[in-house]
């Protein structure tokens, strides 16, 4: 059997939430629109009046839930199916995020709870909402769990009530980080939520990984046991608009198909804006007792490793292609080996890299101290 491949630091489509007009879709479960009267055991009394029909959850026993519910919005009068798309619907790929390209087997699997039937051209049309976004990493557990207590001890002063470090059941490495609430998630205070990927698969998804990802990964036990995951929730249209204006996303992000035809490098600025509004951008000032020279030479490498570079790559740039006369070249990463030293040692985490590498690849990967977008709305909720 052939072995999957997993995407390491690249942004997906998790899952998302889409809300079809009623009228464009088969209802086959009458349960989805049977109104019902609730009874109320503490009162012994039934409610007189019909009620809503309640969400209908469907369980098909292999890992993968079906959920949906009727809504109607205030300005519309028709009702819509709200319904939750996951990449389980994806069953062995699941891996690859939700995409153009896989369209067709979530549609397929959609139909197949035999709930409703829905054509791929109505599911794109249809608006979406509360899109998780996610990124694989490999990391150590060890190096993995300190990462998260660093990122925790960093969140900004207003924030701290906002970050929790977690523990889950079940094992001591079921361990992560959450940001914000994941129900009520806003531009200020975004939902992003770092766990051990692993843990999750083999706990609370066990019967979907043992019947479509085991048969696929047994032969890629380290790969998978490594496995850390970060996802980050654009909630609503508040978020949408924010990320409109302030990161340069030109896509509405209205519809399924907005998202789904959204450029990689937007998917990935998502990414990697919203857990910044937990932190303070990091601002680096060079030692005054420096030459002009040194200082932006310094200041470039403070940005470059802020940027993803650590000392190995930064020297490796002094190569006989950018110097060719061996005794400068000597020289000037003599020169750039002090430089570095004193940046390192100016109290941002990065200095853990030289004693903890993969402690450094995980910080870097996160991009949570990147430049914050140029634009800053303050007067958001």
């Amino acid at each position: 059997m052939s072995e999957l491949e997993i995407p390491i630091q690249r942004a997906l489509i998790d899952s998302l939430t889409v809300f079809i007009p009623l009228n464009e879709i088969v209802i086959i479960d009458p349960r989805i629109t049977a109104e019902t009267v609730i009874y109320y055991p503490d009162l012994k009394d039934w409610d007189d009046l019909l009620s809503p029909p309640t969400p209908l959850r469907i369980e098909t026993g292999s890992g993968i839930t079906f959920r949906v519910n009727l809504v109607q919005f205030p300005n519309e009068n028709f009702k819509r199916l709200r319904l939750v798309i996951t990449t389980k619907y994806l069953r062995e790929q699941y891996f690859e995020g939700i995409k153009m390209s896989n369209l067709d087997t979530v549609v397929d699997t959609i139909n197949a709870h035999e709930a409703i039937f829905i054509t791929r051209d109505v599911l794109l049309s249809s608006y979406c909402n509360d899109v998780d976004v996610c990124s694989n990493y490999h990391a150590p557990i060890d190096a993995y769990k300190k990462c998260l207590n660093i990122m925790h001890d960093k969140v900004k002063v207003s924030a701290k009530n906002q970050s929790v470090l977690f523990n889950g059941k079940g094992s001591p490495d079921n361990y992560g980080l959450q940001f914000g609430d994941r129900d009520s998630g806003s531009v200020r205070h975004p939902f992003v939520k770092w766990y051990n990927k692993y843990e999750e698969l083999i706990t609370k998804s066990a019967t979907f990984y043992n019947i479509f990802l085991h048969p696929h990964l047994k032969y890629q036990r380290e790969s998978i046991k490594n496995l850390r995951r970060r996802e980050c929730t654009v909630k609503n249209a508040r978020v949408k608009d924010w990320l409109q204006k302030n990161c340069g996303i030109d896509s509405k992000m209205k519809t399924f198909k907005d998202w789904l035809e959204l450029p990689q490098q937007d998917l990935e600025t998502i990414f990697r804006v919203l857990p910044q509004r937990y932190y303070e951008k990091i601002l680096y000032q060079p030692s005054d007792k420096l030459s002009p020279t040194d200082s932006w030479i310094s200041y470039t490498m403070h940005e470059l490793i802020l940027n993803g570079h650590d000392t190995t790559t930064i020297l490796a740039m002094c190569n006989k292609t950018i110097i060719a006369c061996k005794v400068q070249r000597s020289r000037f990463k003599k020169k750039l080996e002090r430089l570095l030293t004193g940046v390192l040692e100016h109290g941002q985490i990065f200095d853990l890299e030289k004693e903890n590498q993969p402690v450094n690849e995980f910080l870097t990967a996160q991009n949570l101290w990147d430049i914050q977008p140029k634009k800053l709305i303050t007067d958001v909720q």
